[in-house]
């Protein structure tokens, strides 16, 4: 009932009427009530209970609605928006069998007045005169000075619904025919969409997230925009790459996957341009599963691409040199006008450019409130930007030379997200991620964009079912776009709180609803999710013993200790520990020699690290080495209290830390750069997991069982940073026994003694921190299914 009144709210936005009248607010009134009732239906369909027969009850019902709601919208008349009928005039020309990028329609009005001689003008100047129906879709157009802005593939979807609709059909039925072609589109999207969560294991009726959202509804449905395309063929790739193995027991082999995927992908950039920034994740992944074909995807990615262009009838490449001639444009030059001077209902990049423009020079009344930077410094920095680019031999207008900085600014930091996305490590299953990663690089797509139109958050959709939930608020949001033409109209005048018109109040207030808000709902819920955080519960093993000096075996990473290491020897041998490991990292001096003179067993390991003395250590231990205790080889650990950390282990602990600033004397022999050190990881651990821990000391006890779940990696100064971290992913029972530390009783200190030890070592564990809860966000979803 809602999408009824929609669609009959929707008649009073006749483009021949009074603007003034519109009901812009009894239309964003209704959509809001239906996406309320879109979140509690999110709601139920989240929280439905398990079983194959409910499930396929509920996607019916999600299916049955969808197609309800969008035949609720389909003949409506298009509510604002006029890039329909750019659309239909498109078809019409490529029907005519002219390049659409050819010609701008200012170029078809000169012609038409007689002021052109090009016969191709001539014959769009006969076509307008053979259907009054085409003229009037003609004079609606939009930006009449730039061609085409619209990819090939989507071209041709124009040029289907020319072909199968006659020139004199009532405008009407036109738009009708065109916005039927996308809903197919967008109907089979929910299909794909369904078959994706299929994929993960998901249940099909969260195909609701998509086939119900509002803002979908009423950008594809009612308004007809051509993303619908796009989304589609985006939708199929990852529906294609994210297929099992093997599907219902037919084997669908990874190469002909990925050839397909590389099609869709290539022809989604052909509909849309869009899907060119997954381009970093797409091959990271591709060069993960396939190496060196890698090379092949995306060359017939780019064969997909250049052909789409090539086929379009008259290609041409020449630029344009005056809308008022016949001079043809090149197939680029609108979607160049578009990137150096359209922008509208941004945020991000609306701070960044009202900051570094010039000042105009009443610029007391027309600085936003977020416009903070000097006139002077403006100045500096658009004398730098205008130099930056004479040197690459750019000529850039002076007016434009901040909105181009600012482009390329986002552009570079966009590259960055996407590239530090593709970069991060992968999963065995790298399938879930890929889908994570790219719709991140969409989201940030959307917010550093200088247009958010809002129907180009419909591009993550597919997606979003598979992200947080949080992000499905920026699709509610993303409707309150309409009432800015609400405020333009009402409002033309300074009339509102501070003296704005309608339109600035729009650009500088309420904008910080519309994209503020859900962004900061985002980043609540990330921080939710972080103190909701819940280990793995995996299937293990019983729970070994408790630790004894019988089923424990030590490992000492030793590094030119010949000196200190006989004490540690001789002091862990009191303590009732006789299998000891000593591992010789390379030592110049007599290191091994000593300990084998003692009685310890040495493993030599050339390759120079920490953590990678210690994992060869771990390598082929005893079959009834239960227990892995580690310790430094300097003398300034607390070896006589080994046996508090040994009882802690009947209390059901698997890691044990000996933490050296709870202890009697903990805090006397730690140099100032580990004590802070300790502090900011620490800090960082419960910052970034929600875990209390008190040292990162050497001293530790882990049960080997616990240890191989672990699965640990790093082979640096990060190796007990990373064990903490693990321990927490993972849910592994930790306690922290207070412990002293001694002084070392010769030898030189490797790390935290000098300037040039501790600064790299400091990198290595702070990015060792951030590295796993980094890639959290790819794998909380699989934790919580766990």
């Amino acid at each position: 009932m809602l999408w009824i009144g929609v669609a009959v709210a929707a008649e009073q936005f006749d483009p021949g009427g009074d603007f003034s009248q519109r009901p812009f607010s009894l239309v964003v009134g209704l959509l809001g009530a239906c996406f309320t009732i879109y979140l509690l239906s999110l709601a139920l369909v989240w929280n439905a209970p398990e079983g194959k027969r409910t499930a396929r009850r509920q996607w019916r019902a999600v299916l049955v609605f969808a197609v309800l709601f969008r035949l609720a919208l389909w003949w409506s008349q298009p509510i604002q928006e006029l890039d329909l009928y750019r659309y239909l005039w498109d078809g019409r020309v490529l029907v005519e069998g002219i390049n659409p990028y050819r010609y701008a329609p200012a170029q078809v009005d000169a012609a038409r007045a007689g002021n052109s001689p090009a016969p191709d003008l001539a014959k769009l100047a006969d076509l307008l005169s053979r259907s009054p129906e085409v003229v009037a879709i003609f004079s609606l157009i939009d930006r009449r000075s730039v061609p085409t802005i619209y990819p090939p593939l989507s071209e041709a979807v124009f040029g289907l619904a020319a072909f199968i609709t006659p020139e004199r059909a009532p405008v009407r039925v036109q738009l009708g025919i065109f916005k039927g072609l996308l809903l197919i589109f967008d109907l089979v999207t929910v299909l794909l969409i369904t078959g994706l969560l299929q994929n993960f294991n998901q249940p099909p009726a969260r195909a609701l997230a998509y086939a119900w959202c509002p803002l979908v509804l009423k950008e594809f449905a009612n308004t007809g925009h051509l993303d619908a395309i796009a989304v589609c063929l985006t939708a199929a790739m990852f529906w294609v790459l994210t297929l099992p193995f093997e599907a219902r027991g037919v084997s669908f082999p990874r190469r002909w996957r990925d050839g397909l995927a590389t099609v869709l992908w290539g022809a989604s950039i052909l509909a849309k341009l869009y899907p060119i920034v997954l381009a970093p994740v797409l091959l990271t992944f591709w060069w993960r599963r396939s190496r060196w074909r890698t090379g092949a995807h995306f060359a017939t990615a780019l064969l997909v691409v250049i052909a789409g262009y090539a086929l379009l009838p008259s290609a041409v490449k020449e630029r344009r040199t005056n809308t008022a001639t016949g001079t043809a444009h090149s197939s680029f030059s609108g979607l160049g006008e578009f990137l150096r001077r359209w922008e509208m209902n941004d945020l991000l990049f609306s701070v960044v450019y009202e900051n570094t423009r010039q000042r105009s020079p009443d610029h007391s009344k027309h600085e936003p409130w977020y416009s903070v930077v000097s006139g002077a410094a403006r100045e500096q920095m658009n004398r730098a930007m205008v130099k930056v680019a004479s040197m690459a031999g750019l000529a850039v207008p002076s007016d434009r030379t901040a909105f181009l900085f600012t482009q390329s600014l986002v552009a570079g930091i966009l590259l960055s997200v996407a590239g530090l996305l593709a970069s991060r490590r992968w999963p065995d299953d790298p399938r879930e991620a890929l889908v994570r990663r790219s719709f991140l690089c969409l989201v940030w797509l959307w917010f550093l964009s200088a247009t958010q139109n809002p129907w180009y958050w419909t591009w993550g959709l597919p997606l979003v079912a598979l992200a947080s939930r949080a992000w499905l608020l920026v699709s509610g949001f993303a409707l309150l776009y309409y009432l800015r033409f609400w405020f333009v109209y009402q409002f033309p005048d300074a009339t509102l709180p501070g003296g704005l018109t309608g339109m600035r109040f729009f650009d500088e207030v309420v904008i910080w609803f519309e994209h503020g808000l859900p962004l900061c709902a985002v980043a609540l819920a990330a921080c939710l999710t972080r103190k909701r955080f819940q280990p793995r519960v995996a299937i293990r093993s019983p729970a070994p013993s408790p630790a004894h000096p019988g089923n424990v075996i030590v490992v000492i990473p030793a590094l030119n200790e010949e000196a200190s290491l006989p004490r540690v020897i001789e002091r862990l041998r009191r303590a009732g520990l006789e299998r000891i490991r000593v591992v010789d990292n390379g030592s110049r001096d007599l290191t091994a020699e000593v300990a084998r003179h003692f009685g310890a067993e040495v493993i030599v390991e050339r390759r120079r690290g920490y953590g990678q003395a210690c994992w060869t250590g771990c390598q082929s231990l005893p079959s009834d080495s239960q227990w892995i205790l580690f310790c430094n080889a300097d003398g300034s650990d607390d070896i006589e209290r080994v046996s508090l950390l040994l009882g802690a282990t009947t209390e059901g602990a698997e890691l044990v830390l000996g933490q050296r600033v709870a202890g009697q004397g903990g805090r006397d022999h730690l140099t100032l750069p580990q004590r802070f050190g300790n502090r900011l990881a620490v800090s960082l651990i419960r910052l970034l997991w929600g875990a209390r821990h008190g040292d990162l000391g050497p001293l530790r006890l882990i049960s080997h069982q616990a240890f191989e779940e672990l699965h640990m990696r790093d082979r640096g100064f990060g190796w007990t940073v990373e064990m903490q971290v693990r321990a927490v992913e993972t849910g592994l029972p930790v306690v922290e026994i207070a412990v002293r530390n001694f002084a070392r009783t010769a030898g030189v200190t490797k790390i935290s003694g000098t300037i040039a030890g501790s600064l790299p070592a400091a990198a290595v564990i702070l990015s060792t921190i951030v590295r796993p809860r980094w890639r959290a966000s790819d794998s909380i979803g699989k934790l919580s299914r766990t």
